[in-house]
């Protein structure tokens, strides 16, 4: 498959037809808030199903005026002003850092954890490491 640069924005089209689109970046999920298009109009990516059953999936971008549009031109709406790309998903995403070796949020909770989780650890009990059935606090030999 051959593409072919398409403008300032970072999309490709491929060259050997209409039908053949390249798969989206993994850092998009179904649902997820984004901005598509040169105007980066907001909206939601959704995840449709082909009219034959069993033939497979696409996404399309439903904007928050109505009207549908292809992803060609993605990016994670989030907090910031910044546009980065992903080093793990090659997907673009709004953010507040600057520099290399930025994360989108997916793969940030993927390779770290996400906050819900770190909350969860922190709010459990301290653990005896080790051969803890050996051990009593405050017995001394």
């Amino acid at each position: 498959m051959s593409a072919r640069f398409r403008g300032t924005f970072g999309a490709f089209r491929s060259t050997e037809g209409a039908g053949a689109r390249r798969p989206l970046p993994s850092c998009f999920k179904h649902y997820d808030r984004v901005l598509v298009g040169a105007d980066r109009a907001p909206g939601r990516l959704l995840k449709c199903e082909k009219k034959a059953p069993g033939t497979g999936f696409y996404f399309k971008v439903k904007t928050d005026a109505g009207d549908w549009r292809w992803p060609d031109v993605l990016i994670l709406a989030g907090t910031g002003a910044n546009v980065a790309t992903c080093e793990a998903g090659e997907g673009r995403f709004m953010t507040d850092q600057t520099g290399d070796g930025l994360l989108c949020p997916k793969h940030n909770a993927e390779i770290f954890g996400s906050a819900e989780e770190h909350a969860l650890d922190a709010a459990d009990p301290v653990r005896n490491r080790g051969n803890s059935h050996k051990w009593k606090p405050g017995r001394r030999r």
